[in-house]
């Protein structure tokens, strides 16, 4: 079939920029706000409630009652102890104290001071009740973002 030459400005010329493959035009996608449930970084409560350091473990460790107001005054005995041994190590050797402890003497330890935090520590433990609130958050703020990964959806919603 032979071509048929057509004028410049005639509208049966076909425009070879309408003729070229173009990119669907997109829409705007809006960002998804992230709800949270908790007003902190969850990975910390999380890294603290499964594992905590040494002085944290007194906040989550699960006791009763009784337990609760002995552990404090056992700190405190501990406390003292430790007093006890750092005035003899001074007592025999100023310098090797001065290397071990970075410090010229002993420093005497606020027992009372001591007694209430370790009381305050310890009583939070009592039934496990920090422990069953910082597992609350950290449960409530994973399901949170699974719902967010998922689009809100898993395999039981019924489909209608």
């Amino acid at each position: 079939m032979p071509r048929k030459e057509v004028e410049k400005g005639s509208p049966e010329r076909l425009d070879p920029d309408a003729l070229r493959r173009r990119n669907r035009p997109t829409q705007e996608e809006y960002p998804v706000e992230d709800y949270k449930v908790s007003a902190g970084a969850v990975d910390r409560v999380l890294d603290h409630v499964i594992n905590p350091s040494r002085d944290a473990i007194r906040g989550v460790t699960v006791i009763d009652r009784l337990q609760g107001r002995l552990f404090p005054l056992l700190d405190i005995v501990n406390t003292g102890r430790a007093y006890c041994l750092e005035i003899a190590e001074y007592r025999t050797g100023k310098d090797e104290h001065r290397r071990k402890y970075r410090r010229e003497r002993p420093v005497i330890p606020n027992l009372v001071d001591e007694y209430l935090f370790r009381s305050a520590q310890w009583l939070k433990s009592v039934g496990g009740k920090s422990y069953d609130k910082a597992m609350d958050i950290v449960m409530a703020e994973v399901e949170t973002q699974a719902d967010r990964d998922t689009g809100g959806s898993d395999a039981w919603d019924v489909k209608e």
